[in-house]
């Protein structure tokens, strides 16, 4: 089993993930970089 893994800034802009973590969501890596959790709709705001 692989583990999926994203760094972002605080603002939630993705600067790093692997290949894992963008397939888990039907996306490329380059797909991810520079976008945002909330325009991807990933993460649920706390």
């Amino acid at each position: 089993m692989f583990t999926g893994v994203v760094v972002t800034w605080r603002d939630g802009v993705i600067v790093e993930a692997n290949e894992t973590f963008a397939r888990s969501l039907g996306l490329t890596r380059d797909e991810l970089i520079g976008r945002s959790t909330a325009e991807l709709a990933i993460y649920e705001d706390p």
